[in-house]
């Protein structure tokens, strides 16, 4: 398989989890009355959609020639999305978000970064059963 078609079937898969996830979140806030902020959960969702998308890309790349240090690239990339989500993220989340209110603004990261984290290892995991 080509690069561009796996990580075009791969952003579609992501792209399609994570709409349902948005729908879901929306959901959920609007049946408990809890204020929700649509553009802080857009950003976080997208913020989450371009970590993974560049995560199994810099994976896809790798497969070949670094097959022994596979599993500490996907450690650092999960490293590297906590910083970016407390370097850019949470920032913006505190904007929309007061003291009292912080968990609703993690859970808008958290449950997008889960759902990302699904797709993105189910798709390597099919990915690395072909080498």
């Amino acid at each position: 398989m080509t690069s561009i078609k796996f990580i075009f079937n791969f952003s579609w898969k992501l792209v399609a989890a994570l709409l349902i996830t948005l729908a879901t979140q929306i959901l959920i806030y609007n049946q408990l009355e809890l204020i929700i902020s649509f553009n802080a959960l857009l950003f976080s969702n997208i913020f989450n959609f371009f970590m993974a998308l560049l995560a199994v890309f810099l994976i896809y790349k790798l497969r070949y020639t670094h097959t022994q240090s596979l599993g500490y690239i996907f450690l650092l990339s999960t490293l590297f999305k906590f910083l970016g989500f407390y370097l850019f993220l949470s920032p913006i989340l505190n904007e929309f978000y007061s003291e009292a209110n912080r968990f609703s603004g993690f859970m808008l990261f958290f449950i997008s970064y889960v759902t990302a984290l699904i797709v993105e290892i189910r798709c390597l995991i099919k990915l690395l059963n072909e080498l």
